[in-house]
């Protein structure tokens, strides 16, 4: 189930987020520009082929972003479609944190 998430709830950590995995769904070139810090790249094309190497558990929670969330929000549907159960997507994105983080 996809789920919209806070950045301030995502910088708390609160259950079950203190164990998830965060994932930048942006093209090389944006995350080669800068991303946050622990972030995995696993762009949106090709999502589906590389997500198993990198989180092969379904239960483990993943929080993707994008640069605003269009993106992730479609990461997270496609992430819920092949069975992961704690999908959460970054509301506003990377925006939203430097917004946060880097007033």
């Amino acid at each position: 189930m996809m789920q919209e998430i806070s950045v301030e709830d995502w910088l708390a950590r609160v259950p079950p987020l203190d164990r998830a995995i965060l994932i930048d769904v942006r093209d090389i070139d944006e995350f080669e520009g800068g991303t946050i810090p622990g972030a995995l790249h696993v762009p949106l094309e090709g999502l589906l082929n590389r997500i198993e190497r990198v989180v092969p558990d379904h239960k483990t929670p993943i929080v993707t972003f994008c640069r605003s969330g269009r993106r992730s929000r479609e990461a997270c549907q496609r992430l819920a479609f092949v069975g992961y159960e704690q999908t959460f997507s970054l509301r506003g994105g990377l925006e939203a944190y430097k917004a946060v983080v880097v007033p």
